[in-house]
């Protein structure tokens, strides 16, 4: 589907070749139809071209964004990063139920946004910019340590017993 954009510069060029081949019709002056000529020949060429300029510069756009991922996931913005969680819940399940990937999506980008998403736990590829995995590794409960005697812990202590 073509952009308005796209449509607004193709009326143009057409109109371009419109004006300077009616112009090529009614002159005289040979140097003047040289010229024209030029024109068309480069115009038409243009046509031919699939790629406007506002896909190439698309095109640009991408490959700085392509580019700009190839940091270590450090050194990622929060945007980046939730750009790459999306992209890898995407990769990852692709063949599961919709309401599943965007449960994961949603709790991902809520640890990420909360700060509980550690570094350690994604294995990014700074390489080729996506996410390897995100291993979400359950920390352990401190327990809090009583205020009791040593022979209270003797007690409990089974390394230390013998037999």
């Amino acid at each position: 589907m073509e952009t308005v954009d796209n449509q607004i510069d193709e009326i143009i060029r057409e109109c371009k070749i419109y004006r300077f081949a009616s112009e090529l019709q009614f002159t005289k002056d040979d140097i003047r139809k040289n010229d024209i000529k030029d024109i068309l020949n480069t115009l038409q060429r243009s046509s031919n071209n699939e790629d406007s300029a506002r896909d190439k510069l698309n095109k640009i756009y991408d490959n700085i964004d392509k580019t700009a991922l190839l940091k270590k996931w450090t050194k990622l913005t929060l945007s980046q990063k939730q750009d790459r969680i999306k992209d890898f819940v995407k990769r990852t399940y692709k063949n599961d139920k919709n309401d599943k990937n965007d449960k994961n999506e949603k709790k991902l980008l809520d640890m990420l946004n909360n700060g509980k998403l550690k570094m350690e736990w994604v294995d990014y590829n700074n390489k080729e910019g996506y996410i390897i995995a995100i291993n979400i590794e359950k920390e352990p409960k401190k327990v809090k340590k009583s205020h009791s005697s040593d022979s209270d812990n003797s007690d409990t202590d089974s390394d230390s017993d013998s037999y």
